[in-house]
């Protein structure tokens, strides 16, 4: 799936010399460069991208009494959604479901005629019209299903089984939450190709960090807790299990994301295969947009920062970085801990 949706995308972006109208911004200027330290983080500065990229209308920048973002915010088919953009922007629609194989489709029929009424099973994969790199996609789940950006089983399930049928090892799937730096509220994912990041080795920085083993639960995934990094996470991973294991994963990461949900705490995704997901709870976006340049959604969490200005590019360290991560996103051991006891419930 993910080497049909990249050649598409080369399609549509073009080259330098003639780059494609879909897009607002191309990352052709982007500056890149890793971080002296033990944990090799990638920053980017691409200062064309946050000229054009989609705003959110909740981001309140640099206002010390910035109130939190909502975690919860009902659909509105009067602002801007996923549902409005042009079939240029479209890559390929494709099916999934609980009860039916992965599949590809070219037909526009479930997108034309569905009234919204019907569970649907249409999905689609769109251009980021301002990418970050090369590749730089939206998965929608059942977009027509008018989901706010408040993850549910079927948009977990869609991500897993769409990684499912991937076959580059450095493709992975993102997810903001509202209140985790989420800017258009209607369900989606972020698909990247970390050869295009100009990550070491096409992995995230985060996962080179150790996992201690907290338990098993019932249905054969194992719950890890990342070590060494500077923000709390849980890991879900599975192995040697047969052709359910998207709905394996699924199936244990929702209770903890319903909790998630029911607490109003805002958390992001990593999605490293339909076999392993990284959860991140962490503080409200407001904490950063409390102070200047301090924007880590979940690319930044995992070794990845984007820098917003100049400045930002030249004085972040690897030493500043963490201490960012520390401070402003990550939640405490104690709450990790009552998160993590979500499986014994």
């Amino acid at each position: 799936m993910d080497v049909q949706v990249l050649e598409l995308w080369d399609m549509k972006h073009g080259s330098m010399e003639n780059p494609g109208p879909a897009f607002r911004s191309h990352f052709y200027d982007a500056k890149h460069k890793i971080l002296e330290g033990k944990h090799t983080i990638c920053v980017q500065f691409n200062h064309a991208h946050w000229k054009t990229k989609r705003k959110d209308p909740n981001a309140l920048d640099c206002r010390p009494d910035a109130p939190d973002v909502p975690v919860h915010e009902e659909f509105n088919a009067d602002k801007f959604n996923f549902n409005k953009i042009p079939t240029s922007e479209w890559l390929t629609p494709f099916r999934t479901s609980a009860d039916a194989p992965f599949a590809t489709t070219t037909s526009t029929e479930s997108v034309t005629q569905h009234d919204g009424n019907s569970a649907g099973d249409f999905c689609l994969v769109a251009i980021n019209v301002s990418p970050l790199f090369r590749g730089h996609s939206l998965v929608l789940p059942m977009p027509r299903q008018q989901c706010p950006q408040f993850m549910n089983a079927d948009g977990l399930r869609t991500g897993l089984q769409f990684l499912a049928a991937c076959r580059r090892p450095d493709t992975r799937l993102l997810y903001n939450s509202r209140g985790a730096f989420a800017s258009v509220n209607h369900l989606h994912l972020h698909m990247v190709v970390l050869e295009g990041a100009a990550t070491p080795g096409n992995i995230t920085p985060m996962e080179l960090c150790p996992t201690k083993p907290l338990r098993s639960l019932d249905n054969g995934v194992h719950l890890g807790h990342v070590v060494g990094w500077g923000c709390e996470a849980l890991v879900f991973s599975i192995e040697g299990c047969d052709s359910d294991y998207p709905m394996r994963v699924c199936s244990a990461m929702m209770p903890f994301i319903h909790r998630l949900h029911t607490e109003a705490t805002p958390f992001n995704l990593l999605f490293v295969s339909a076999r392993k997901v990284y959860l991140i709870p962490r503080q409200n976006q407001a904490v950063q947009e409390r102070t200047k340049g301090h924007r880590m959604a979940v690319a930044e969490i995992v070794g990845i920062q984007i820098c917003t200005d100049p400045e930002e590019w030249d004085t972040i360290t690897e030493a500043s970085y963490m201490e960012r991560l520390r401070s402003t996103v990550s939640i405490t051991p104690q709450h990790l801990a009552d998160l993590a006891a979500t499986a014994k419930d």
